[in-house]
């Protein structure tokens, strides 16, 4: 496993964990 590439997909999971739940708190605000 190279950790490059083991890094960048867990940045980009969390990314986009991130941007889901700012997403939703967003729309539950309004």
């Amino acid at each position: 496993m190279q950790s490059k590439t083991t890094r960048r997909i867990a940045g980009v999971v969390l990314i986009v964990i991130v941007a889901m739940v700012a997403f939703n708190a967003f729309g539950a605000t309004l």
